[in-house]
């Protein structure tokens, strides 16, 4: 097994799964929003910042994921460095706040 195969193949797996399931999520919001119309304002806009801050977490992943394969394409020197550092506090950010608007909505529902 080649050394690219052993770094990408876990992060093209990821990133395809976690896309998949960000497309899960726009899902249930659309049904959501067709399902239960008459919901509270705080509600719709609890589940519309999660959907937001979801979209905006996968887009982070692919633009890793550009960074991997097509810009540092080749360069075998790259494979076990993180590539766009800059990228892991905005992408922890958005994952603690979505933690925060789903565990507040729990309590308060």
């Amino acid at each position: 097994m080649s050394v690219i195969t052993k770094a990408y193949g876990a992060l093209l797996l990821g990133s395809l799964t976690a896309t998949f399931l960000s497309g899960m999520n726009t899902l249930q919001t659309v049904l959501y929003f067709r399902l239960y119309p008459k919901d509270s304002i705080t509600v719709k806009a609890s589940v519309s910042a999660v959907w937001s801050l979801d979209i905006i977490h996968t887009a982070f992943i692919w633009v890793t994921v550009w960074t991997y394969f097509i810009v540092n394409i080749g360069q075998i020197e790259k494979i076990d460095e993180i590539q766009m550092p800059e990228l892991i506090p905005g992408a922890a950010v958005v994952t603690t706040i979505v933690t925060f608007i789903v565990h507040m909505q729990v309590t308060f529902t």
